[in-house]
């Protein structure tokens, strides 16, 4: 797998097998990405893997390491809108004014869906939380997993209130 780092963590790159989701060789089967994090001690809420919406990338799965959590996408082919705006991504023109509307209202989809569980995805909305692919779908990536998951009323200034409420204490060797 190919690393890169980021702010919060790093993203590995590589392919795994459509049906069994078993590793493969780099090109063969489906692209993914998995981003690892360094997180609470919780016990995951399965359902977490029903997010599935066109406009988000798809969450395919998880593994808890310790504290340790690494989140397993797939890996689309697209360009975030910032790179699309700026230009900082090679090959890429100006957007038209039918691109940006496709773009905006395909984000703001994907929001809803979040919204609509009553779960802010984001602490903080930027264009470059949103991949363009060549057809000018917008997917939302990088969303907050811990904002999905944490109980109604829980802040993102009470991080601390969701240690032991999915899961053990840290430190508490019956845990995960």
């Amino acid at each position: 797998m190919e690393r890169s780092p980021t702010s919060n963590g790093s993203i590995y790159k590589g392919w795994v097998d459509e049906k069994s989701y078993g590793p493969t060789e780099s090109g063969v089967g489906l692209a993914i990405y998995v981003r690892k994090e360094e997180i609470l001690t919780w016990k995951l809420d399965l359902k977490l893997l029903e997010f599935c919406h066109p406009n988000i990338t798809r969450l395919l799965g998880y593994c808890l390491a310790n504290v340790t959590m690494f989140w397993v996408y797939e890996l689309i082919p697209a360009i975030r809108l910032d790179d699309h705006l700026f230009k900082a991504a090679p090959n890429t023109t100006p957007l038209s004014w039918a691109a940006r509307l496709k773009i905006a209202q395909g984000a703001a989809q994907g929001l809803s869906f979040f919204h609509q569980r009553n779960r802010p995805a984001y602490n903080n909305f930027e264009g470059n939380l949103i991949l363009v692919d060549r057809d000018f779908n917008a997917r939302l990536c990088d969303y907050e997993i811990d904002n999905l998951l944490a109980p109604p009323g829980c802040s993102t200034f009470e991080r601390d209130k969701l240690d032991g409420l999915f899961g053990p204490v840290r430190g508490d060797e019956s845990g995960v």
